[in-house]
């Protein structure tokens, strides 16, 4: 997770955390790590792409705690690319 970080609800509601300890205090950290078991293009359109994600959340002792997908949005910027945006589409 890289700060500031938006997370856009299914409905199109968003949190916004502009920093680690926001979301402590939320009285949780969700996970530890993130995996992405897989992704697939599903639009570009020149210096823009639309990825869907499998991700799998471990928790602070290294167990599973959630698989689930989401959207990410990724633009050309000079010789890279940066995520522009993420949506947590839920639970797999």
């Amino acid at each position: 997770m890289a700060f500031p970080f938006v997370h856009m609800q299914p409905n199109g509601d968003k949190i916004w955390w502009e920093k680690p300890e926001d979301v402590a205090d939320m009285g949780r950290m969700p996970f530890s790590w993130t995996v992405i078991k897989n992704i697939e293009v599903l639009a570009t359109s020149g210096d823009l792409v639309v990825y869907s994600l499998p991700f799998q959340w471990y928790d602070d002792e290294g167990k599973p705690s959630l698989l689930a997908e989401g959207l990410w949005g990724v633009y050309r910027v000079g010789d890279g690319w940066e995520v522009g945006w993420r949506q947590y589409l839920g639970e797999v």
